[in-house]
This record gives structure tokens, sequence and C-alpha cells, in this order.
């Protein structure tokens, strides 16, 4: 499977927010909803129930997202595929002043891996 942006169906506006984009993602098979382990930097993936470091999923993508009223309520939506059991997956993250410590180790690294950053307003 191509990476989220690489998929003409992948529809993205300026005002969706971060339910609408996962939920746009799960359309296109990115269904799994991934969350940070208990180890630094690293990913669960309930479908396989394995925690990954970050740098090892695979076709990851990020666009970032900042609060309507709030700018510094800002998360981060990542997409990707697990590089043990390769389903799709999204996780959505805080990051900047109202993001965890737990979250921010796993931006870091995404920032670092990601393949794609979309930007929805393009």
């Amino acid at each position: 499977m191509s990476a989220p942006p690489q998929d003409p169906r992948l529809q993205l506006s300026g005002s969706d927010g971060s339910a609408q984009i996962v939920d746009e993602l799960a359309r296109l098979g990115y269904q799994t909803s991934l969350r940070p382990g208990r180890d630094d930097a690293t990913v669960f993936c309930p479908s396989c129930a394995i925690a990954s470091p970050m740098e090892q999923f695979d076709d990851v993508w990020a666009t970032r997202l900042e609060g309507a009223s709030d700018p510094d309520d800002m998360v981060l939506v990542v997409a990707a595929h697990c590089p043990v059991c390769h389903v799709g997956g999204s996780i959505v993250l805080g990051f900047g002043p109202a993001g965890s410590a737990e979250d921010a180790a796993i931006v870091a690294r995404v920032e670092d891996h990601a393949m794609h950053h979309l930007n929805p307003d393009n």
C-alpha cells in the first residue's frame, strides 16, 4: 500500500481536524489505532501487540494541526505501517507546550523519519 499522500483518494482541507483526518485514513486502510509504547519513542501496535521504535515504521507521513481557538493546542497526526505485522495505523500526538514528554519523544523521531509531510491547505 502506498503512503497516504500519494493516494489521490486522500481528501484533506485546511479546516479538517484530527478526527476527520483519522477517519479519512481509516477509509484508506489505516484503521489501527496506534498508541505510545511503554519505552521511550516507541509506538504500540494493537494488531500484533508489539511496541516498536518509531523509526522502524514504514511509509510514515505526518501533518501538524493547530487548535482553531488556541494555537498552542497543537497535534501531529501520523500514519504508518507497523514494521512487524505491516498493518496500517494512525496516532495523534500532542506537541508544543501542551504535549506530553511521551508524545514529544515520538514526535522527535517522526520528524527525523517521516517520508511525507502533508499540509492540509495545499
